[in-house]
């Protein structure tokens, strides 16, 4: 619960007078009333909008092609995005196949969010940074551990493909413009 303003009621308030334009698509609501609440007169005009991941044909074609020709390792970044890859991928009929595949992958989690995604999956990753960094996972020393991955990851040369578990799209027939 939030403390009761003690400001007096006839203190204008800090955004009065200021229209200001909200384009995010996630969250949005929560976004203009909480500038609302300040005095802003809030526009909503979404730029671009998310994808649910039950409905995005490309994440369905990429998870069908993952399970076609397994990858050597897999780097999982965000926890919610992996779990959604997954409960889409159940919901396609395809989770088994899926976490199939990925089992015989190397995993790599950037950080103990991912990680846990990971394992509630009934997966094992193989290394994940302290740092939680992106970079230090694909700068290959994997914590002394380089001899367990892909040659392909040893050596530096790994050619990607990049599953994204949620996609932004413009936002068709848009008629609000800021």
């Amino acid at each position: 619960m939030t403390a009761p303003s003690h400001r007096p009621r006839s203190e204008p308030l800090p955004l009065g007078g200021f229209t200001v334009g909200v384009t995010a698509a996630r969250r949005a609501q929560e976004l203009g009333a909480l500038l609302e609440r300040r005095g802003a007169e809030v526009l909503h005009a979404p730029a671009i909008r998310i994808v649910p991941l039950a409905d995005d044909t490309e994440l369905h074609a990429a998870t069908e092609a993952l399970i076609s020709h397994p990858p050597d390792a897999v780097v999982i970044t965000t926890g919610i995005g992996f779990r959604g890859w997954v409960e889409a991928a159940d919901g396609w009929g395809l989770g088994e196949a899926l976490i199939g595949a990925l089992r015989r992958a190397t995993l790599l989690s950037r950080g103990p969010k991912s990680r846990g995604a990971v394992r509630a999956a009934g997966l094992t990753d193989a290394w994940s940074p302290p740092s939680e960094s992106s970079a230090e996972v694909l700068e290959g020393d994997h914590g002394g551990e380089t001899s367990t991955m892909p040659p392909a990851i040893r050596t530096g040369y790994v050619a990607t493909e990049t599953v994204g578990s949620s996609r932004h799209v413009p936002v068709a027939n848009s008629n609000t413009c800021l």
